[in-house]
């Protein structure tokens, strides 16, 4: 994304003074590979962009646009928040002084959060009690939209096809997939249910309660007995992902606080979710379409084309629920 409009910003020489970077949904791998927001200040150099400018919308900038006063800036009255850095065009960090005082990266790596002791946060994921019935999709064969997915991207788009059916029920397979989105916050308990195309998983199902921007409970799978069982064990380790297969949960990573966040280390988290992506990949989840960010862009209602909510089918270029 970032390659797209810094390019085109560069090539019309469009002023920076009120640009600022931003990451968004990176996972903690690719924070790790290519970095968070240096990864930014180095592709915006490559790009052209005077490194002094590129440091300044990672910081100045941002800060400016925050009312953040005290930050953004080394100077008589700003907060001592510095990096020292070695080679700017790559952003080499070599130190991090925070307050005033040098960061421990290896103690800070090695930590879990602090113990929460809220239960609202603890105890985020009230689901409505759901069975088969609840994710039943009349189909016969007259042509309904289609969830498509887009390799590499989080974009879908929408397709009118005839559903594999069943006395009058959709019957998901490996090619049509089943995806479901359940309120979890004690509401309404609505449960939205549409076919989808691209995911590909076969013999299971994927759940996960980290779905933009309302957070409710996202599953894709073949089959219902599944789906339910994977959104159960969301309702159990309150939030998460979770894989189930064969009517067994395959793997799970506890999400606890508000269902999106957890309280284990970085490291920890980082080698669940490795052998999470692995577990969809051996259940035909493509290379081409990531198993957890893809599920959380589901239900995202400002992205085109189709998106699936808790209320149903929407579709984003209409603004409409179809």
């Amino acid at each position: 994304m970032i390659l797209a409009i810094l390019k085109g910003f560069v090539e019309h020489d469009i002023a920076l003074d009120h640009c600022m970077f931003c990451t968004d949904d990176k996972h903690l791998e690719d924070i790790e590979k290519e970095g968070h927001i240096d990864f930014c200040v180095r592709k915006a150099i490559a790009l052209g962009v005077p490194a002094a400018t590129a440091y300044k919308m990672a910081s100045y900038n941002v800060a400016r646009a925050y009312n953040l006063h005290d930050l953004g800036a080394a100077g008589a009255g700003y907060l001592a928040d510095l990096l020292i850095i070695d080679d700017l065009n790559q952003v080499l960090v070599e130190l991090v002084i925070k307050n005033g005082e040098i960061i421990d990266f290896d103690q800070l790596n090695s930590q879990n959060i602090a113990s929460v002791s809220d239960a609202d946060l603890l105890n985020s994921v009230k689901q409505p009690k759901i069975n088969q019935e609840n994710l039943e999709l009349k189909a016969d064969n007259t042509p309904v939209k289609v969830i498509n997915l887009v390799a590499q991207s989080i974009l879908t788009r929408g397709s009118e096809e005839i559903l594999p059916n069943v006395d009058g029920k959709f019957e998901a397979n490996r090619d049509f997939n089943k995806a479901c989105v359940i309120e979890r916050h004690g509401h309404s308990g609505g449960i939205g249910v549409s076919a989808i195309k691209g995911y590909n998983i076969e013999n299971g199902a994927i759940a996960t309660s980290v779905s933009h921007d309302a957070h409710n409970i996202t599953a894709v799978g073949d089959n219902d007995a599944d789906i339910l069982l994977a959104v159960k064990e969301l309702d159990r380790i309150q939030g998460g992902y979770v894989i189930a297969s064969k009517g067994g949960i395959v793997a799970a990573l506890p999400l606890e606080l508000a269902g999106i966040i957890s309280i284990q280390s970085g490291k920890t988290v980082q080698v669940q979710l490795n052998k999470m992506v692995a577990h969809a990949r051996a259940l035909g989840v493509p290379e081409s379409i990531d198993p957890f960010m893809t599920l959380s862009f589901i239900a995202l209602t400002v992205i085109p084309e189709l998106r699936l909510t808790d209320n149903g089918l929407y579709d984003v270029n209409l603004g409409q629920f179809v």
